[in-house]
């Protein structure tokens, strides 16, 4: 304690300090012998009274909301039966002690004060610690929830307040962030990256806002803002992370679906850094994408065996046929050999293509082919691993 000035009677400031807190006490002290009275199961009802928020109705749908969305993400994450209907179940308490005098008088015990309820009401330690850890992370840097229920209830709640507010035009503006989006997106962002959690973003944002009120052409919509609002929070997150700019877009230019995915092909991309099978896969990547980029093409084009004239041609496309080891090798996430293997493939066929066969010809059918098997090529590494053509590497032939 400090005191501004010279005090003769040094307990007293004590004294008061003590005071005022055993009125404290003994506040807490009946407020939660009075909200022991009512169970948190009781109290679901009355959240119809608690404004989530003016243009997004209360608390109690966002509960509802809550108990639909965490049994299917607990599913995805392999959770056994039981313990998909404790998640389930702490969906539907985890607002109750937002109605309880002791939250109202001290709104910090938010989500502490419904565990222990909880505890006390006989709900069991899952659900309990549960509701306890939905909030969690607290800050950019704050501790994740321990159990697997809190991770899934923790996760719904933030990916469902995010869809909400997007979907009611409500998003943060420069450094206006009032409702805490932004913390709320890197709080699922770390979730998801550091639990290493192989859920498919797109499917968590699909079944968030399958769960508001909102037209079938209107939840496509806010599906999109969901996505690119993400997308941007991931792009902190990884520069935060300290990866460099141009290796996170070149790898978030293949999907970002999966967020430890993404972690792993940086991770992957940047022990390559400076090799020849990388440098030679970045040429082969560039080189290609420079011919096919004003060339549009829905994916579904292939290539036509009968219109192959050069040997050359003949061996790419027979090499591109016999790429199924590169895509197995992608499929198990082996990034590294995946990316040896391509440059291996590729690079010495494609230079002696590129010095043989002259893409841009007047026959448009043998051009629109050639476009065809280069893109063919290139979308088979830079669909599902990175466009190596976004980086910032020595410029020039590489081959192995």
């Amino acid at each position: 304690m400090v005191a501004n000035g010279p005090f003769k009677r040094t307990g007293l400031i004590r004294e008061n300090n003590e005071r005022v807190l055993r009125a404290r006490l003994a506040d807490a002290e009946f407020f939660w012998k009075e909200d022991l009275r009512r169970s948190l199961a009781d109290r679901v009802m009355d959240l119809s009274g608690v404004i989530f928020h003016a243009r997004l109705g209360n608390y109690q749908e966002k509960v509802r909301r809550l108990e639909r969305l965490t049994p299917s993400i607990a599913r995805k994450l392999g959770l056994s039966g039981g313990l998909i209907l404790s998640v389930k179940r702490a969906a539907l308490l985890c607002k109750s002690d937002l109605t309880t005098a002791l939250v109202k008088e001290f709104t910090e015990l938010q989500g502490t004060m419904g565990m222990e309820y909880a505890r006390r009401q006989g709900e069991g330690e899952v659900v309990a610690r549960a509701i306890s850890e939905q909030y969690l992370p607290l800050s950019a840097e704050g501790g994740l929830p321990e159990t697997e229920a809190g991770t899934v209830l923790a996760l719904a709640d933030k990916i469902d307040t995010v869809a909400a507010f997007l979907s009611a035009g409500i998003a943060p503006s420069g450094s206006q962030d009032p409702y805490g989006l932004r913390r709320q997106s890197q709080g699922v962002i770390r979730l998801l990256a550091e639990k290493k959690l192989p859920v498919s973003f797109e499917v968590l944002a699909a079944q968030a806002v399958a769960g508001l009120k909102l037209e079938s052409s209107r939840r496509r919509e806010v599906i999109r803002q969901v996505l690119v609002f993400f997308q941007s929070r991931l792009e902190a997150f990884l520069e935060k992370r300290g990866f460099p700019s141009d290796l996170i877009q070149a790898v978030l230019a293949a999907g970002w679906d999966g967020i430890p995915d993404v972690i792993k092909r940086i991770d992957t991309l940047l022990e390559l850094a400076g090799t020849g099978e990388l440098l030679a896969a970045t040429t082969i990547v560039e080189r290609t994408a420079n011919i096919i980029r004003p060339e549009k093409f829905s994916g579904r084009e292939t290539v036509k065996k009968d219109l192959l004239k050069k040997p050359v041609e003949k061996l790419l496309f027979r090499a591109l046929n016999s790429a199924a080891p590169i895509r197995e090798l992608i499929g198990k996430r082996d990034y590294r050999r995946a990316t040896g293997l391509y440059a291996r493939t590729f690079s010495r066929l494609l230079s002696t293509f590129f010095d043989e066969v002259m893409v841009n010809v007047k026959d448009q059918r043998l051009r629109r082919n050639r476009m065809i098997l280069l893109y063919r090529i290139n979308r088979l590494y830079t669909e599902r691993v990175a466009d190596l053509s976004l980086l910032q590497f020595q410029r020039g032939e590489h081959v192995v």
